[in-house]
C-alpha cells in the first residue's frame, strides 16, 4: 500500500492480542507490505513477514499519557498517511488493497481532508455532500475521532493534547475540530466495508480490559490459535442486544425530540455544551500562538 504506515495503537497489557492480530493480518491480506509501528510502552514484538517498529520510547516505571505515546510515535512515521487500528481490530476476511489505495488518491487529491473513516456510525453526517464511498461529517458533530481509517498524520497530530486520554481525546477532540477548515469523511452505510474486522458497538475482541470470549474463543479455536484468556479474564456478551438507534425517527418521536429541548436538564446541557465550545476555541488559539 503506497505512502501510507499500519499504525497499530495499543498498550503493553494487550500483548497477548499481538499474535493474533498479524495472524489474521498474514491470513486476510497475503500481498501486504506497509511498514507497521506498534505503539506500545516498553515491550517489542515482531512477527515473520512484517516491519514492525516498536521503538520501547519509556521506561516501565513511566506512566506516559495516552496522548504523549501516540504523539511521540506519530513522530516516527515517515509516510504521510496512517491505516489507523488497535490491536483487537482481527480481519475476518480479504482485504483488496486495490480499493485502499484508491482512497490514498482521493486523499492526495484532496489536501484538506484529515480523515476517511472506514466504519459507519448512524448519526450526523451530511447526506448530500458525499465523495464516492464517503458522506462529510458536520463540522460541530461528534464522534469525528473514531480510529479506524486513514488518517492526514500532520493533521492528527494537530488534534490530539499531550494530557489527554483516547476518551477525553473522542470527545475535546471534536470541540476542538469544529475551529478547523479541514474535513472529515466516514463511510456511508450503503457501502461496502473496507475492512471487514467483526466491527460492533459492544462486543467484539476485547471490551472493558477483557476478552470477549463469545467472539474470539470462536474465532480463535477455528484458527488454531491458543492464548491464555485467564491473563486478562473473560468478558461476557449481554443477554439484551442494544439496538441501533432509528435512523429516520417517526412523527412522534420527532415531536417528542422537538419537546425534549425545552425541558431545564436539555436547555443546561446546551448551555454546557457552548461553554465547552468556547474553551475548545481558546485550545486551538493557544495552540496556534
Amino acid at each position: 500500500m503506497k505512502n501510507c504506515t499500519l499504525f497499530v495503537a495499543s498498550c503493553d497489557k494487550y500483548h497477548q492480542a499481538w499474535k493474533p492480530f498479524f495472524f489474521f493480518v498474514k491470513k486476510h491480506w497475503p500481498d501486504f507490505s506497509m511498514p507497521v509501528i506498534l505503539n506500545t510502552e516498553t515491550k517489542s514484538f515482531t512477527y515473520e513477514g512484517f516491519d514492525i517498529k516498536t521503538f520501547s520510547l519509556y521506561k516501565e516505571c513511566q506512566d506516559v499519557p495516552w496522548g504523549k505515546r501516540m504523539l511521540d510515535h506519530l513522530d516516527k512515521v515517515e509516510t504521510d498517511y496512517i491505516l489507523w487500528m488497535l490491536e483487537d481490530y482481527f480481519l475476518r476476511s480479504d482485504v483488496d488493497e486495490g480499493k485502499l489505495n484508491r482512497l490514498i488518491d482521493l486523499l492526495d487529491g484532496n489536501k484538506d481532508i484529515s480523515t476517511l473513516n472506514l466504519i459507519h456510525a448512524p448519526i450526523g453526517y451530511a447526506k448530500k455532500k458525499r465523495l464516492g464511498d464517503f458522506v462529510l461529517r458536520p463540522r460541530k458533530g461528534r464522534f469525528k475521532f473514531s480510529t479506524t481509517g486513514l488518517w492526514r498524520v500532520s493533521h492528527l497530530k494537530e488534534y490530539i493534547l499531550p494530557h489527554e486520554n483516547p476518551w477525553e481525546w473522542e470527545v475535546e477532540g471534536d470541540y476542538r475540530s469544529a475551529f478547523t477548515k479541514n474535513r472529515f469523511y466516514m463511510r456511508a452505510e450503503d457501502a461496502e466495508p473496507y475492512l471487514d474486522y467483526g466491527f460492533s458497538y459492544d462486543w467484539m475482541g476485547i471490551r472493558k480490559g477483557k476478552w470477549v470470549i463469545e467472539d474470539v474463543g470462536p474465532l480463535f479455536e477455528a484458527n488454531g490459535l491458543k492464548v491464555d484468556f485467564d491473563e486478562l479474564g473473560i468478558y461476557h456478551r449481554p443477554e439484551q442486544v442494544r439496538l441501533r438507534p432509528r435512523i429516520n425517527p417517526t412523527l412522534r418521536k420527532r415531536i417528542s425530540m422537538f419537546l425534549a429541548q425545552f425541558k431545564p436538564k436539555y436547555i443546561k446541557r446546551r448551555i454546557e455544551t457552548a461553554r465547552k465550545y468556547r474553551m475548545a476555541k481558546q485550545q486551538v488559539d493557544n495552540m496556534k500562538m
